[in-house]
């Protein structure tokens, strides 16, 4: 991510390419497990929020897509999936392919609107809401990154024609457990030295704790666990790195991909003995971080610890808690994140009037150029944040970021704003 700048006291609320481009590429990545039903349906709840807000002062040229966590048990190093666990993991599962779940409404297996050309029916909420309709008869070992990769690798070509050259990306991860990507489905095996057949073992082996888990068999143990984070040399797991090196090899400049993750949150971390429902011996399991005590039974998570590290590690990343009945506030922030990437430099969080605040010209390479605020002739270059309530929506206080050049600007600065909150 961009370093904080001179000013360290002042958070960034906009990052603005200063080439506009208005064809956008949204990937969801749904976990279609069995706690999902509810998380699925809150999701869609909060979709008319999301492109209310993205397409305010006009639609970019989108395509959208859903991708679900079911890749059954193959691992992402192997060149065939392992023996089946259970009746809902087996085979490669969905495959990353790209879901329009029996909607008879749209041509493709996504949804796309280029300049007013639609190939659906009906309005987009409608679509949107057929396609993120995932079930909640997935795998239970979510490997959400490696459906995502799969997802936006040109080798499927089962998905072609969604991903553009020309597009600016996002990438929306909803789950309530963690990545379980594997590299061998050897960590799905019957296995017994491995431990319990379950998700626990995505856990042990794919994620480490500075404090209480700094080895698998540590991570085993029952205790309070701090620092925790991707195991990047686990013998089984997938690690992390390779996925961000992925999204930021998308794309010429990694700035152009917002990557959102509406995950468990992070902390706290715990493990606990428990026996499981139905079963008769205690087993290592790891303990729900949230809970929103509202009135559907699935209403918690799991600490979404690499899929989390993820987002940390993407220029443009934004985590946010699953764990609530109303997901309209973080779709809006991802709406607010993704208008910049199409030419509407709206501020992607709101600020505190009269704001202190900067601007900087940041170069491919991370050099940095201060900008002035412009004054009462606009003397170039400078900027200034101006009202504009059709443009940017209420979330971002009807502010959008005005630049003024004498000069023109390379393809690869891009502007950052940074305000006291």
């Amino acid at each position: 991510a961009i370093d904080s700048g001179p000013n360290p006291n002042l958070l960034q609320v906009a990052l603005l390419p200063n080439t506009v481009v208005r064809d956008l590429d949204i990937l969801f990545v749904i976990d279609d497990s069995p706690s999902m039903t509810f998380k699925q349906t809150s999701l869609k709840a909060s979709f008319s929020s999301f492109i209310n807000t993205l397409s305010a002062g006009g639609l970019p040229n989108i395509h959208i897509g859903v991708v679900t966590s079911d890749m059954g048990v193959l691992g992402e190093d192997d060149s065939l999936p392992g023996n089946p666990v259970g009746p809902m993991c087996n085979g490669v599962g969905k495959d990353g392919v790209l879901q329009t779940f029996a909607s008879t409404m749209i041509d493709d297996l996504y949804i796309s609107d280029i300049a007013g050309v639609k190939n659906y029916t009906g309005t987009l909420t409608d679509r949107f809401n057929e396609i993120a309709t995932a079930g909640a008869n997935g795998c239970g070992f979510e490997q959400s990154l490696h459906a995502m990769k799969r997802a936006l690798d040109p080798s499927n070509t089962m998905n072609a024609g969604f991903l553009r050259s020309t597009a600016r990306l996002a990438v929306i991860v909803l789950s309530d457990e963690d990545d379980c990507s594997a590299a061998h489905s050897t960590v799905f095996a019957t296995d017994t030295t491995l431990g319990p057949v379950g998700s626990f073992r995505c856990t042990r082996y794919g994620v480490l704790c500075d404090v209480g888990g700094t080895t698998p068999d540590e991570m085993n143990q029952a205790s309070v666990k701090d620092g925790c984070h991707s195991n990047e040399t686990a013998t089984y797991m997938t690690d992390v790195g390779r996925y961000a090196t992925l999204l930021k090899g998308l794309k010429p400049d990694p700035r152009e991909v917002v990557f959102g993750a509406i995950i468990g949150n992070t902390a706290p971390f715990e493990v606990k003995d428990l026996t499981p429902p139905g079963g008769t011996t205690s087993q290592p399991t790891l303990v729900h971080s949230c809970e929103d005590f509202g009135p559907n039974s699935d209403e918690d998570a799991d600490p979404g610890v690499r899929i989390a590290q993820l987002a940390a590690a993407m220029p443009q990343g934004v985590i946010a808690s699953v764990c609530t009945d109303n997901l309209s506030t973080p779709m809006t922030d991802l709406a607010l994140r993704m208008k910049p990437l199409v030419g509407d430099n709206c501020l992607q969080q709101a600020i505190q009037q009269p704001a202190v605040c900067e601007a900087f010209d940041i170069d491919a390479s991370g050099a940095m150029t201060g900008l002035a605020a412009c004054d009462a002739v606009n003397t170039p270059p400078c900027f200034s944040l101006t009202p504009d309530p059709t443009l940017c929506p209420v979330g971002s206080q009807n502010l959008k970021v005005t630049l003024v050049r004498d000069t023109a600007v390379a393809a690869d600065v891009w502007t950052s704003v940074r305000c006291t909150l």
